[in-house]
This record gives C-alpha cells, structure tokens and sequence, in this order.
C-alpha cells in the first residue's frame, strides 16, 4: 500500500508513541543551514536535558509501511545512542573548562541564516556568520559521530561571549587535521579520473581545502595562517578563494583568473551542483596582505 507524506508522519508517530510512551515524543520544526526547515520527532529521555531528534524523510512522493519501519528503527539507534552518549559523560557538555578544547568553528552564509542565527551565538565575518559545534566524537573519545551546535543558551550556562568562542574555535581548528590538497590528485584519490581539469603547466591549478573530515571544513579560510602557509608554498601575492560549499573551499593563485569570471563559476555551480542545505556563498573572495576580503 503506498501513501503520501502526510499519512507516513501520522503512521511514524504512531510507531513512536506505542514504542516510547505518547508524552515522551514531540513533534518538532528544526531550522537548519540557510533556514531550511527539517520536520521531526523529539524523543524525552527521563533525567536528563538531551534528547534526540530524528527527522522525517521528505525526499519521496510515495511511502509504504517499510519506510515507516525504518523510521522506528532509526528512532531506536538514536535513543540508544543518546543513553550511550549520557553514560560516555555527554552532560559535561555544560562545563566550559571541560568542552572548550572541542570547540569547532563552522561558516555559514549571514543572510541565508537570519531565522537560524536568532539561537546562536555567532561572529560576522565578510558575507558569513561564523557559529560554533562541539564535535561529540571527540569530546566523548567514542566512534560515533555528530555535533551539537552551540546555542545562546549554552553559551550563557558556560559564561563566556562570543569573541571568547571564536578565539578558543579558531585555535582548536588550527591545532587539528586539515588538508590543502591538489584538485586532481584529489580526484585521482577517489577513483573520478573523469572529473580530472586540463593542467596548465605554467600554473599550480586548483586545491581544495577543508578539515579532516570535510565537514563544515569551509572554515579553514577563517585561519590567517593557513591561508599564508598555502600562498607562501604557491609562491604567489594573492590568493582567490572560491566557496565550494559549507564543507570546502576551492584557493587558486590570483593570476589564474579575473574575479567576474570566477565568480560566475562559483554562482553556476551554487545553482546546478550544490545543495540548499550545503550552500555558502556566491562571492570570491581575496586573501592579500595577510587579510581575507570579497574579492571585487
């Protein structure tokens, strides 16, 4: 039997209510990156503040009954993963001395997210917003991953501001894994050696930078040192730096090309390749003389 969306939701929260009680789940509207509204269930777990989300899948016309399960199942690892990251010590999430070395930051377009941004702690740089997440895996020394973001109230239970997170990010970012690597030997890396660009012998070509994990790398422009070690190894005065996504930029040598140009790349692929969700920004930006600026 297929059904539309709405009649999966009220299917899936049937399933929830009958597994973990009719007061202990919530239906709940969650703004995501760029205001992107994700719909989903808040699941309460006795004696403790965390509790999980799952999120409805909204990506199909038609469900049936094993989306439904599928969801429950979701449900299940995510409460149970909560209870693990609980026992793990998850609510030392609200000791500032104890979190603060697992402080990440993220970049995120400010106009995009002005409904988002109202919850969140954040510093302007440029056209972006710079917020901040703790990366659970590592504050917890479990394999799990995952983030939570830091929200005004949580910065408020640590007793800190907003310049004191971005500082403690920046230099947590710059002591962790991140990589500035050669777009083609990149896509040689991951078996795309359709996607490989004609080299120009006379030029570097592209390199694609972000975190060890690639996501929420885009940051990794924030760091003057970073950026300085790359256009010191180019040997070249200004860099251009192209944002890919949330989760990486693209750094050319500034003669590879004139800023219209490169800015019309990066507005077709924002239109054609990227996500909503995974969006950044449609400007180029210049790191010269040590400072980082929209390129014009």
């Amino acid at each position: 039997m297929k059904f539309g969306y709405n009649y999966y939701k009220e299917m899936a929260m049937l399933a929830l209510e009958g597994r973990f009680g009719k007061d202990n789940v919530k239906e709940v509207s969650i703004a995501k990156n760029n205001d992107v509204e994700l719909e989903g269930v808040n699941i309460r777990m006795e004696s403790t503040n965390v509790s999980p989300i799952i999120y409805f899948d909204k990506s199909k016309e038609f469900y049936d009954e094993t989306d439904v399960f599928k969801f429950l199942e979701q449900a299940e690892y995510a409460y149970k993963e909560g209870r693990h990251f609980i026992e793990q010590g998850l609510e030392d999430i609200y000791e500032w001395e104890k979190v603060k070395t697992f402080l990440r930051p993220r970049v995120v377009n400010y106009v995009a997210n002005s409904q988002r941004l109202k919850g969140l702690p954040y510093v302007r740089r440029l056209d972006l917003a710079v917020i901040f997440t703790v990366e659970v895996k590592d504050f917890l020394d479990v394999g799990d991953s995952g983030v939570i973001t830091v929200s005004n109230h949580l910065m408020e239970r640590w007793k800190v501001n907003e310049e004191t997170l971005y500082l403690e990010a920046i230099k947590n970012m710059e002591n962790s894994k991140y990589s500035i690597e050669n777009m083609n030997a990149m896509m040689e890396r991951l078996g795309m050696d359709e996607m490989l660009i004609p080299i120009d012998e006379e030029k570097p070509g592209m390199f694609v930078g972000t975190c060890c994990d690639g996501i929420g790398g885009a940051s990794v422009i924030l760091s003057q040192r970073i950026l300085e070690e790359f256009r010191e190894k180019m040997g070249c005065s200004k860099v251009f730096v192209l944002p890919s996504s949330i989760n990486e930029v693209i750094l050319v040598d500034a003669d590879m090309g004139d800023v219209s140009s490169l800015r019309a790349v990066v507005q077709e692929v924002n239109r054609t390749e990227v996500s909503e969700m995974e969006y950044l920004s449609d400007n180029v930006y210049c790191f010269y003389n040590g400072i980082l600026e929209v390129a014009v």
